[in-house]
């Protein structure tokens, strides 16, 4: 009896839009990292703060990871080259020395913009 009061106390109660069901925890669960998903790809999932069970398609928060970690790098990119374009508003470069400095960074900055529209995409 002492056993089933255990076992019954380790229930999880999962809510989703079709049904209400009661799943048993034991010694077999695990917990599973983001990148843990991505390498298994489409799953169901726990969904812990809507209480439900959930599809889970990791390729969207792999591509979500992806963007964030190139616009990271695209703006260390520019903060690197900020220091030409302070010499150009200074006047220490000639609009022809910084002609290729501007084009580079001008780049930098319609990526960001890009994927930045792609972030607001995959985020709605």
């Amino acid at each position: 009896m002492q056993e089933q009061e255990k076992k019954s106390s380790k229930m999880v109660k999962i809510i989703s839009k079709f049904n209400c069901q009661s799943f048993p925890l034991d010694e077999t669960a695990i917990e599973v990292s983001l990148d843990d998903l991505a390498q298994m790809g489409i799953t169901k999932c726990f969904d812990v703060e809507n209480n439900c069970v959930i599809d889970y398609d990791s390729t969207k928060d792999v591509r979500i990871r992806e963007i964030n970690e190139r616009i990271a790098e695209l703006k260390q990119l520019l903060a690197q080259t900020d220091y030409r374009a302070i010499k150009y508003a200074e006047g220490l470069y000639t609009q022809e020395e910084y002609a290729q400095y501007k084009f580079i960074r001008q780049g930098y900055r319609d990526e960001i913009n890009t994927l930045e529209e792609e972030l607001k995409e995959l985020n709605k």
